[in-house]
């Protein structure tokens, strides 16, 4: 009878530790696993890791027929972490990570579980979107951004611009994706056609296959608007100086008309100190340049939704700031918006002194705003350029939808917050010496350039 007894015992010893390890057990998951990627594309490497005590045996399993079947055993490292790789498939799977009973040199660990890790691949997507056309940094002539979202994201993957030819397929811009899926560049005007194909492509992962958008025709926009100024002086149908009394953050400034001249088929844009210091304005009096499409007494242009771009080199100096911006009609500021398409105070700043935003009032006074500085825009401008010694690009497309800000073609914010204007806007120049930025003034020779302006609407 003992022998038989003996190998009953051994059975239940072998079966116990069976369903301990293969999935019996009803202990609670106790031992700590992530996933490096939640939403895989099938091909990826998916990385199963977590903390663990030093060089102790682990166990990855897989669960597949109604058990658990060991795929792949190593030690956790000295410093006490442990990591698995599996191939994402198009089936779901399902794993988890088992310790089995340790005795260490100086520790003793029970058997541990990790929870259930389920690896469900998504089907990866490319979308292409076009902008308005705007010009290049160096012409005057159209350029089309093209803008590629790719789900799910993965930074830093290749990204291309293709367009079709009668050779087929080329690509037309490369680059990555950024941390939002999204890649965006514009196309020159010698490379776009009227209805030509454009299409955009990625490659999640060296180990996935390419990724595709479908065939899009490219966008048709028409130019509502515009101003190259030509001649020696503003057109007076197109802009007036917006006078308006100091007051508010400008106690110590006002617009001036003689703020504002042509040269060269330029706008160019001027503070002067035309006052002396007092106790209220201890740096000064000044006077401001402002011109818009649309002031009192002078209905001009103003229109809404679509794109509104500017050309522009804005002044170097500090202690001022220049600006491409947009307003609603005063009889109708509720339902309107201060689009400050690109803002800029000068080089020098550590922040680096650009900024998009988007201010609204409501009907109680209350002032709410979208935006800042936009301290991605360094590698946009190329090397040594700053908004204030080289001419770019400023736009924003505005819809129901929101806003999108370009510089040279490629967005730097979009918002719909904190709200989009559903009411006709006006554009503003303007190069202005608030109160709060006069101690850091340091010259008044500095000015703002503007080589057009344009409106484009669908």
């Amino acid at each position: 009878m003992r022998p038989r007894y003996a190998l009953l015992v051994l059975t239940l010893l072998v079966t116990g530790t069976c369903l301990t390890a293969c999935g019996g057990s009803s202990e609670p998951a106790d031992v700590p696993a992530r996933l490096s990627l939640p939403r895989p594309v099938e091909g990826e490497q998916v990385r199963i890791s977590g903390p663990a005590t030093a060089m102790r045996p682990m166990a990855l399993q897989e669960y597949r027929d109604g058990a658990w079947h060991e795929a792949e055993t190593v030690r956790s490292s000295s410093s006490g972490t442990y990591s698995f790789t599996v191939t994402a498939s198009s089936q779901q799977e399902v794993y988890r990570v088992f310790a089995p009973e340790w005795h260490g040199k100086d520790d003793e660990e029970p058997v541990g579980y990790s929870r259930r890790l389920r690896i469900a691949t998504v089907i990866p997507t490319a979308e292409v979107a076009f902008g308005p056309p705007v010009a290049m940094t160096s012409s005057k002539g159209d350029s089309l951004p093209v803008e590629a979202t790719f789900r799910p994201r993965r930074p830093g993957a290749p990204a291309q611009i293709q367009t079709r030819r009668s050779a087929g397929w080329v690509t037309a811009s490369a680059g990555e994706q950024d941390a939002t899926g999204r890649y965006a560049a514009a196309l020159p005007a010698e490379a776009v056609e009227e209805d030509m194909l454009v299409r955009v492509v990625t490659q999640p992962a060296p180990s996935t296959a390419t990724v595709r958008s479908e065939a899009v025709k490219t966008k048709a926009w028409r130019l509502v608007w515009n101003d190259d100024f030509d001649g020696d002086a503003l057109d007076p149908d197109k802009w007036r100086t917006r006078l308006q009394r100091p007051g508010g953050r400008r106690l110590c400034a006002s617009p001036h008309p003689s703020r504002v001249a042509v040269r060269d088929g330029k706008a160019v844009l001027s503070v002067k100190r035309a006052g002396p210091k007092t106790s209220t304005c201890p740096y000064g009096v000044f006077q401001n340049a402002m011109i818009g499409t649309s002031v009192t007494d002078f209905p001009g242009f103003a229109t809404i939704y679509g794109a509104f771009a500017a050309r522009v080199k804005f002044q170097s100096g500090r202690g001022q700031h220049g600006s491409f911006w947009m307003q609603s009609l005063p009889e109708s500021h509720e339902t309107g918006a201060e689009i400050d398409v690109a803002e800029y105070f000068g080089d020098g700043r550590a922040d680096g002194g650009f900024s998009n935003f988007v201010h609204h009032t409501d009907a109680d006074d209350k002032l709410t705003s979208a935006g800042g500085i936009r301290k991605g825009v360094d590698d946009l401008l190329g090397d040594g350029e700053t908004p204030g010694n080289s001419f770019h690009v400023y736009s924003v497309e505005w819809s129901p939808e929101g806003y999108v800000f370009r510089l040279d073609g490629v967005p730097t914010f979009r918002t719909s917050k904190p709200y989009v204007a559903t009411t006709p806007e006006f554009m503003v120049l303007s190069l202005l010496t608030s109160d709060w930025e006069l101690p850091a003034l340091t010259s008044t020779s500095s000015v703002m350039e503007v080589d057009w302006v344009r409106v484009w609407q669908q």
